[in-house]
């Protein structure tokens, strides 16, 4: 199956948040050969989220979370955009925090 592509992360296998490792994705329940290793903002201490349920939202609309810090955001005219980058962008790790 063919990885999702992401518009705001176009290689997050380079970047080492998604990996190629088994996992059964506790979002759509599906055993899946990659999973994601990146940061995910929620109450719950969730892993093993899988690049497909990142892409369509529903991971962040189970755990009602997001892969990016909103804060780290600037204001723009279409919220289409900032929808996009925190539920449906996976995020990556930095020495930095990072800004959009």
């Amino acid at each position: 199956m063919t990885l999702p592509t992401f518009k705001y992360n176009p290689d997050p296998v380079s970047l080492n948040v998604i990996k190629k490792e088994p996992t059964t994705c506790p979002v759509c329940e599906k055993d899946r050969e990659y999973v994601y290793h990146g940061p995910f903002y929620s109450v719950e201490g969730v892993k093993g989220i899988c690049p497909w349920c990142i892409r369509d939202g529903s991971a962040a609309k189970k755990y009602d979370g997001t892969f990016q810090d909103d804060a780290s955001c600037d204001d723009v005219e279409q919220e289409e955009y900032i929808d996009e980058l925190i539920f449906r962008t996976p995020g990556y790790r930095g020495w930095q925090q990072e800004y959009w």
